[in-house]
């Protein structure tokens, strides 16, 4: 699994925002990781990726450097966008990877036999701690999370200044994003004890001999309208299955 795969993982009028009906909030956030400790001969360069979150009524979709993603809470369903592809997969919500290999084929079982082997424990502990944040009221959590593989260790400030089905959001978001990954399903779900949006992140994540310091910043929330159809794929994309073993190879 790689880290920057992890790194996407992981929304009025409190803020002062303009309150509309109709418009959906935008989180703009700052993810930047820095290599701490690598292996004898290995050089890993450090990173800057700046992320959007789109939050609508009953959608939303996360905008990455290397991914794209569209939520629809109201189906349920997950739509994974290639554009180097023009193609989309679906799955549906909550993620089971599971529930996509084939019974009987010697892919599926070895990748069965690696989810087992990878299946990863969580724990969160929501803390006193509270400071202000910017224009944001923060609440700290702290959780880790260890498998065979990885070992990721968090601080996490959140904000719940925010309206509060919007803000509902989140954990689902990160639930699905972090259950993409072999092993990570039922430490998804630990996480969705993390409420609000995260303003400010410091993770260490251990995998392979390798030490990475991951930062996520929030630099801003704002309403915003997306345009017409920013919530279903692309009309002359096409839709594809869901090829596990691919995703699994290139992670």
């Amino acid at each position: 699994m790689r880290t920057a795969a992890l790194i996407g993982v992981l929304v009025l009028a409190a803020l002062g925002l303009p309150g509309s009906a109709h418009a959906d909030l935008l989180v703009r956030q700052m993810l930047t990781s820095k290599t701490l400790v690598v292996t004898p001969g290995q050089s890993v360069p450090d990173r800057a990726d700046t992320v959007e979150i789109w939050l609508g009524e009953s959608s939303a979709r996360v905008i990455r450097e290397d991914a794209e993603y569209i939520f629809r809470f109201d189906e349920p369903n997950l739509y994974i966008l290639d554009h180097d592809d023009q193609s989309y997969a679906v799955l549906f919500l909550p993620v089971d990877l599971p529930s996509y290999l084939s019974p009987g084929d010697p892919t599926s079982l070895r990748l069965s036999d690696m989810m087992k082997e990878r299946r990863a424990r969580a724990v969160v502990a929501k803390t006193e701690e509270q400071k202000r944040i910017g224009p944001w009221n923060a609440q700290l959590y702290r959780y880790h999370i260890v498998s065979s593989l990885i070992t990721i260790r968090s601080e996490t400030w959140t904000t719940r200044d925010v309206g509060t089905e919007v803000q509902g959001f989140f954990p689902r978001i990160q639930r699905a994003l972090l259950s993409l990954n072999p092993g990570m399903r039922h430490a998804a779900v630990e996480l969705t004890k993390v409420k609000g949006i995260p303003i400010h992140e410091i993770q260490t994540i251990t995998t392979r001999g390798v030490v990475t310091a991951i930062e996520r910043k929030t630099l801003e929330i704002r309403n915003a309208d997306p345009p017409n159809g920013f919530y279903t794929p692309p009309s002359d994309y096409e839709e594809k299955p869901f090829d596990l073993a691919a995703r699994v190879l290139r992670h």
